[in-house]
């Protein structure tokens, strides 16, 4: 057996490109929940003026909640 030899032949950007795919994913889902606490917020605090865009928000998240895949599954986007 060759020492120099490669004893696997792997493909980096298969193995790591859907890692990064898999890592972007996560980074969307984080900003999104991130905005869904700050809008949530706003909403507990009873900001004056907010109340059509606290009722667009809460349109949004119901809708996405209502999405029947996987939201860690990279190969499928996001859509509100």
């Amino acid at each position: 057996m060759n020492p120099k030899s490669r004893q696997f032949d792997l493909s980096e950007q298969k193995i790591f490109g859907k890692l990064d795919q898999f890592c972007k994913r996560c980074q969307k889902l984080i900003d999104m929940l991130t905005t869904s606490l700050q809008f949530t917020a706003l909403r507990n605090n009873m900001v004056e003026g907010m109340e059509p865009l606290m009722a667009q928000f809460t349109t949004l998240v119901e809708n996405f909640k209502r999405k029947p895949y996987d939201l860690l599954d990279y190969t499928r986007l996001i859509q509100p």
